[in-house]
């Protein structure tokens, strides 16, 4: 599983949306289409500018966690049921 969870340490860290990602913050099944990251800090700057873009206001963003995000991805029905990410315990 470490290969695995390398790879996708690695595309995840690509979008500059978390902060030092580990392996260790990983759990996934990927045969299964089933991936938990754990205790997730996110980089404000990015958010910052991601909501601006959608709702420019005067919002600034210090600091942001999240405790746990779920995804399930349906991979033998992928292209006719959705792809599903739930996000636990957010914090701004």
């Amino acid at each position: 599983m470490g290969i695995r969870r390398r790879l996708l340490r690695e595309l995840l860290n690509s979008l500059k949306y978390i902060r030092n990602l580990t392996e260790k913050q990983i759990r996934a099944s990927l045969w299964r289409g089933e991936t938990t990251l754990d205790d997730l800090e996110l980089e404000p700057q990015q958010l910052q500018q991601l909501f601006h873009d959608s709702f420019p206001c005067g919002l600034e963003i210090k600091k942001a966690t999240v405790k746990e995000v779920c995804v399930r991805i349906p991979w033998s029905q992928v292209m006719t049921k959705s792809i599903v990410v739930v996000a636990h315990n957010v914090e701004v």
